[in-house]
């Protein structure tokens, strides 16, 4: 087979840098994160992820990410294991089985070279044919990554083309890994300069005012003008997770939820948080150089100080008025049974949705429809097509909207990819191993990864405390199913709520925030 031109292309822009030795190694970007793959080959986004989860080398990867390896540290360690022995071989074969060189599927391939620049920056750099990806873990934008490119003289040959071709047009991209919060736009040429005009990453793309301009002079690559765009990138959390939300006037794009590791690595950044309390009650901080943590009711600020390891209010909470409906949880997603339609439509304030038995929904289908949250059915049931997008099956057997009924721990076993999710019997389970949630968690945690899944959660006969909630966020739980619901149980929900609350508000502390009052 022959090789394809871009190919021979992109293997000599590697060559070209022998300076940097095992730190350039070409990786392959896929949907949930950018992972290693050996130097020159070009590889599908689909066979990459179970492969390098098999072998162990994604959990390297983001093991030494967490731990703030440095990316010289990364990308040696990496390159080592991938090219080493029985996993290049491996590796090697299963990619040689799967490449596709018909560059009619160009979208399913991507190639990426990491570069950890002098000053550690790591700048991984992806490309297909016709689109060119620069990231940087910068927030100073495109600039800083495009000079750390020129200063390393690692010119990838697209860009090459651009500047040589008028009629090119090229996609680019600047991004914080693992998490997406930065620019993204276009690359468009004529006579005399590169013009990249960057929306931050949303795909509707925004006029002419809402773009980050950057003018770069074709002879030398040297940047002629800048202009940046009002825009704010904050992190929301709200239910179901850490979420960062970039805002440009009335648009906004949210990132795939993030741990809480990584929300204190994105504000050590100087990232705006908010978190949605419910009721129109917000905690925000701002990480400046006077950084303040600030609780905003119904847009109102209320100071929070923080001094030592003591956490106080001085007496602010008789200013803050809760609603006369106790919100829901703000981390974890509150699902309930029913039964009965009045009662259903009674608790759509305070849940996100209802399970509810198949014989159960086939009668009250109709009243289905005025319900606005999620449905999961458990069991199967036809059900009109108007319907398919709010509702979710309870089953065994993987499926469109199938969420794995997982009553035993060989249960578990059975959770692959078909299913959307999972709703896990932590009640009964249990009380059929006689052991405490805490203890049944870590012994599941034993067993499996942290889970995916559009709705991961749990069944429970009771409010469990925080460090049972910690142990369920950790494994991927998004919510909790309950049989019942009183005014006792969301008042306890709300007590968590404010324990993790409160303790991401000291963990801030401890990572040497100067907090002080306004």
């Amino acid at each position: 087979m022959e090789e394809h031109e871009l190919i021979k292309n992109l293997r000599s822009a590697g060559k070209e840098t022998p300076d940097l030795g095992p730190v350039a190694v070409w990786m392959g970007e896929l949907e949930s994160g950018g992972y290693p793959v050996p130097k020159g080959i070009v590889v599908s986004n689909k066979v990459l992820d179970s492969f390098l989860r098999e072998n162990g080398i994604a959990h390297e990867l983001f093991s030494m990410m967490k731990s703030g390896r440095s990316g010289a540290e990364i990308s040696e360690r990496i390159s080592k294991m991938i090219t080493s022995g029985v996993i290049s071989q491996q590796l090697t074969k299963s990619l040689l089985e799967s490449i596709d060189y018909n560059m009619e599927k160009a979208n399913e391939l991507g190639w990426v070279s990491l570069i950890a620049s002098p000053s550690h920056k790591l700048l991984p750099i992806l490309w297909n044919e016709g689109n060119i990806f620069m990231h940087g873990v910068s927030l100073k934008g495109l600039e800083e990554g495009l000079k750390e490119m020129w200063k390393l003289n690692f010119m990838p040959r697209a860009i090459d083309l651009a500047r040589n071709d008028l009629n090119i047009i090229l996609s680019s991209v600047i991004m914080l890994d693992p998490v997406e919060i930065g620019l993204s736009g276009w690359l468009v040429t004529d006579e005399l300069n590169i013009l990249i005009k960057s929306s931050f990453g949303y795909p509707k793309g925004f006029n002419d005012q809402g773009y980050d301009l950057f003018t770069i002079n074709r002879s030398n690559l040297s940047i002629k003008e800048r202009k940046i765009a009002e825009k704010s990138t904050k992190i929301i959390i709200e239910r179901g997770g850490f979420k960062v939300i970039k805002r440009m006037r009335s648009e906004e794009a949210v990132s795939s939820s993030i741990s809480e590791d990584m929300l204190i690595k994105l504000a050590t950044l100087g990232l705006d948080v908010e978190w949605h309390l419910g009721g129109n009650i917000i905690l925000q901080w701002a990480i400046g150089e006077e950084p303040i943590i600030l609780l905003a009711v119904k847009r109102k600020e209320v100071e929070i100080g923080i001094k030592k390891e003591e956490i106080y209010t001085e007496k602010e909470e008789e200013k803050i008025k809760l609603p006369s409906v106790i919100p829901p949880p703000a981390i974890l997603k509150l699902f309930l049974w029913v039964d009965d339609p009045v009662k259903a439509e009674s608790l759509e304030s305070i849940v996100d949705g209802f399970i509810i038995d198949s014989k159960v929904a086939q009668k009250i289908l109709n009243f289905i429809y005025k319900l606005r949250h999620t449905i999961i059915i458990d069991g199967e049931l036809e059900i009109p097509q108007d319907l398919a997008q709010r509702v979710y099956f309870l089953l065994k057997e993987s499926g469109k909207r199938s969420l794995l009924k997982v009553e035993s721990l060989k249960d578990l076993l059975l959770y692959k990819r078909g299913f959307s999710g999972m709703v896990m019997y932590l009640d009964v389970i249990s009380k059929e191993l006689d052991m405490g949630y805490k203890e049944l968690l870590n012994m599941i945690r034993k067993i499996v990864d942290p889970l995916e899944g559009e709705l991961v959660l749990a069944q429970l006969d009771e409010i469990p405390d925080v460090d049972t909630v910690k142990i369920m966020m950790s494994l991927g739980i998004t919510g909790i199913v309950l049989r019942s619901i009183d005014e006792e149980k969301m008042l306890r929900l709300r007590e968590i709520e404010k324990e993790l609350l409160l303790s991401t508000i000291s963990l801030i502390w401890k990572k040497n925030f100067n907090v002080i009052n306004q």
